[in-house]
């Protein structure tokens, strides 16, 4: 796992070296531009290797994959050490819908950027309500999904 790990990080920087710096344009350099950077022009007392690269770059990786499991459980440990806030939190989650309508809400907001659609603003939703065999909004909300791209 590790070799593979070292090969992927070393594709990258050859990527990178290989493209000149050009991969991006000079206001969007992204990490890897930016410590190359460094390691071409670093000053005497100090110089990256690629060894260092490729280890600042996986710091970077592990990070963040780390932290939401890492939050996890630092909040089981709590719950476990307060029952009462325990029990509290999970009558919270199993009110049935309220957690599976949070999920899909959540999901939603993650995935897609949402624009209104023909240049309709804000402004102009109307949320009166309707009633019928449940309440319903006045007119039916279209909505543009667009799909999105972390880092982009």
């Amino acid at each position: 796992m590790k070799k593979l790990i070292a090969r992927i990080l070393e594709n990258i920087i050859n990527e990178h070296k290989q493209a000149g710096g050009k991969i991006s344009e000079e206001n969007n350099k992204d990490l890897v531009d930016v410590l190359l950077k460094f390691q071409e022009d670093g000053d005497d007392g100090f110089h990256l290797t690629t060894d260092n690269i490729k280890a600042v770059t996986l710091d970077i990786f592990v990070a963040g994959a780390n932290t939401p499991s890492t939050t996890v459980n630092w909040a089981m440990v709590e719950l476990m050490k307060n029952p009462i806030l325990m029990k509290k939190t999970q009558a919270e989650v199993r009110e049935f819908g309220r957690a599976n309508i949070e999920l899909a809400l959540a999901m939603l907001l993650y995935h897609f950027d949402w624009k209104l659609p023909d240049g309709m603003k804000h402004e102009d939703l109307d949320m009166t309500e309707k009633f019928g065999i449940s309440i319903r909004r006045k007119d039916d909300l279209n909505i543009i999904p667009i799909l999105y791209h972390p880092g982009v």
